[in-house]
């Protein structure tokens, strides 16, 4: 199961690529992930988790979105929903931390950049892939 949920996040890199340029996460990459990571929790018994753990991820950035769309886009709340399931399928309690990494290390960037506006699917990437990492999932 581990491996599939890792192989799930590569076309997310990929999607965050396209973000950083163009301000916009593809669909077919979500999709392809998303699928790849149902599937593999699907084989694995870990729907529990991964439905809990797309519903944390996501909800806070729905709630943000629907508050103000121009400040967050759907897609973003898409790839927090893809997430979630990857993340919650090994564990959901690693998905508020990756959320909190993932929107302080976009905080800092954009600080640093001086900017007022960045692509935030790279951030959210970012956290979950150290939560990974620093939760021994890999």
């Amino acid at each position: 199961m581990k491996y599939s949920m890792l192989i799930a996040m590569v076309p997310l890199v990929a999607a965050s690529v396209v973000d950083i340029r163009t301000r916009r996460l593809p669909d077919h990459l979500l999709i392809s992930s998303a699928a790849i990571a149902i599937t593999g929790a699907a084989l694995s018994d870990a729907m529990a988790g991964a439905a809990i753990g797309a519903v944390v991820f996501c909800l806070p950035l729905l709630t943000a979105h629907l508050i103000d769309p121009n400040g967050l886009g759907f897609g973003d709340v898409k790839l927090a929903a893809v997430l979630g399931v990857i993340l919650g399928a090994f564990d959901w309690r690693f998905v508020l931390p990756a959320l909190a990494l993932g929107s302080t290390g976009g905080l800092v960037w954009a600080l640093a950049r001086r900017v007022r506006s960045l692509a935030f699917g790279p951030a959210l990437l970012g956290g979950a892939a150290t939560m990974v990492i620093v939760g021994g999932l890999a």
